[in-house]
């Protein structure tokens, strides 16, 4: 699961970069499913940072805020000190 979650993350990285959002957004969506499924509150911060620079990209600052603030939130229960997402 974790590496089809890390699949997912990377395919949306494409997505984002090629700047087909909707096609980003259901990958990285994908991801953090596949991570919350096994628990893996790490590796769930990834695609919710990703999902907030696809909603900063449409101009969905409110909707960005959200899922950055979620990653950050993330970071900091488990004491990482690092940028997440």
């Amino acid at each position: 699961m974790r590496r089809r979650g890390s699949t997912y993350n990377n395919m949306g990285v494409v997505n984002l970069y090629q700047g087909n959002f909707p096609a980003g957004l259901k990958n990285f969506s994908a991801a953090l499913r596949n991570y919350q499924k096994i628990g893996d509150k790490k590796a769930s911060a990834n695609p919710l940072g990703n999902i907030g620079n696809i909603y900063y990209d449409l101009g969905n600052y409110p909707e960005a805020l959200k899922n950055h603030f979620a990653a950050l939130k993330i970071g900091e229960e488990l004491g990482i000190k690092k940028p997440i997402g």
